[in-house]
């Protein structure tokens, strides 16, 4: 009888045991649920307030400037050209750079909801760049810049071609807003772990203090990037973007400038594949 009570004691003792398991596995993942769900929660209250900060910048700054200005040309004299023409120029800048905030939050907000994944083909890297040149190329003329595709014809580079138009064209269009009767100039070069692409301009360059923001890992610093007033400032948004695109292309991105003499942005990509039609 002893012997059955103490078989029986510790049947029990092991289903318990088992129950007890089971239920600290549940209220583990319980937990690690739990903890998802809370950083969810703060990475969306964190993006609310970069949109916050955002909109507050970039997108109001540029509509108030375009409501003065427009102001301004109606209150001038009509028939002098040379001031409405300035005026119209202003406030055509003015609206470039608010579709550029806007499209760069746009691609950020969605990268931020995992919708943006990499879809990888063959490019040819010379004429996505000659694409991308003859869309910039109305604003190139406008600051009497020159676009210059040094790119080979023979580079074909396995890679998501629309995530880089769209790291492209910030880097381009930032290029040529800040240079003025200069040369954008594209390059190209294989390497054996990496494609690299140099996008180099004679312009305005960078200022130290926000070259080390730019080339900072920390997104917090990177977001504090602004542009001189006259361009409406910047939020950094259009650095962060490109930061995060490079990381689904698995590449990186550095920028190399001196104050008056100009900016050079490389990127460096390890593509899937890489051929030469040489070849």
């Amino acid at each position: 009888g002893i012997r059955i009570c103490s078989r029986n004691m510790i049947r029990r003792n092991q289903r318990l045991e088992q129950v007890i398991d089971q239920r600290t596995v549940e209220l583990k993942n319980v937990n690690e649920d739990l903890a998802a769900s809370e950083k969810i929660l703060q990475e969306s209250v964190k993006a609310k307030d970069k949109l916050i900060s955002i909109l507050s910048h970039d997108i109001i700054t540029p509509l108030r400037f375009i409501g003065l200005s427009a102001k301004l040309a109606q209150k001038q004299n009509h028939d002098n050209a040379d001031v409405l023409a300035h005026t119209l120029g202003d406030i055509q800048n003015a609206t470039a750079k608010l579709y550029d905030n806007a499209s760069n939050m746009l691609n950020w907000i969605n990268l931020q909801n995992h919708r943006i994944a990499a879809s990888p083909s063959n490019v040819a890297v010379f004429s996505l760049v000659d694409e991308l040149f003859d869309n910039l190329r109305e604003l190139a003329v406008r600051k009497e810049n020159e676009l210059i595709n040094d790119v080979s014809e023979d580079h074909i580079l396995c890679t998501d071609p629309q995530l880089l138009v769209i790291v492209l064209s910030n880097i381009i269009s930032n290029a040529i807003k800040h240079t003025r009767k200069g040369f954008i100039k594209i390059s190209a070069r294989e390497a054996p772990s990496f494609y690299e692409i140099m996008i180099t301009d004679n312009g305005s360059g960078i200022a130290d203090d926000i070259l080390k923001r730019i080339n900072s890992p920390a997104e917090d610093q990177l977001l504090k990037t602004t542009a001189p007033e006259n361009d409406f400032g910047g939020s950094g948004l259009g650095y962060l973007l490109i930061r995060d695109l490079l990381n689904i292309l698995d590449g990186n991105h550095e920028v190399v400038s001196e104050w008056g003499k100009g900016t050079t942005v490389i990127l460096r990509l390890k593509p899937l594949m890489m051929i030469s039609l040489k070849e």
